[in-house]
C-alpha cells in the first residue's frame, strides 16, 4: 500500500497548506490531488518489483510539459530550425531533468509505503512530478501548468 498521506491527509486545512507550499497556489478542486492520485498509486503499485506507476496522471503531466516546451521553444527560438528545437525539447523534458526537478520538491519524502522506497529506482522522481502536473492540469487547466 502506498499513498501520500503525509501531504494528502484527511485534515483539509493541513492538506491545503502543504499543497499551497508545494504548488505555489491554492487548489480549486482537491479531488485530482486526493482520490485520483491515491487511486492511481494504489491500483498501479506492483509490490513484486517495488515500482509505482501513476499512469493516468503521468500521461497528462507528460503531455502538458511537452506542449509547454514546444510552445516556449517555438516562441523563444524563432530563427532556429526544427532539428534544433527537437534537440532542445529532448534536453528539457528528459527523464534526468524531471527527476532532478522532483528531487528539489522532495515529493518522495512525503510518500508513505509499506515497501522500501530505496527499491523504486530513480524514475520514481519524474513519475511523481508528472503525476502532480497532471493533477494541476485537471484542477486548474493548461494556464496553471504553464505558470
Amino acid at each position: 500500500m502506498c499513498n501520500f498521506s503525509k501531504i494528502w491527509s484527511k485534515e483539509k486545512e493541513n492538506y491545503f497548506l502543504k499543497l499551497e507550499n508545494i504548488l505555489g497556489f491554492t487548489p480549486k478542486n482537491i479531488n485530482p490531488y486526493t482520490k485520483r492520485f491515491h487511486a492511481s498509486i494504489s491500483q498501479s503499485l506492483k509490490m513484486k518489483r517495488h515500482s509505482i506507476n501513476f499512469e493516468r496522471l503521468e500521461f497528462l503531466g507528460d503531455l502538458s510539459m511537452i506542449r509547454l516546451c514546444h510552445v516556449h521553444l517555438y516562441e523563444k527560438l524563432a530563427q532556429d530550425n526544427e532539428g534544433k528545437l527537437t534537440r532542445m525539447k529532448s534536453k528539457i523534458v528528459s527523464r534526468e531533468k524531471l527527476n532532478l526537478l522532483e528531487k528539489r520538491l522532495n515529493l518522495l519524502d512525503h510518500l508513505d509505503c509499506t515497501g522500501n522506497k530505496e527499491n523504486f529506482g530513480d524514475d520514481i522522481y519524474g513519475n511523481i512530478l508528472e503525476a502532480l502536473i497532471g493533477a494541476v492540469f485537471i484542477d486548474k487547466g493548461y494556464e496553471a501548468v504553464k505558470k
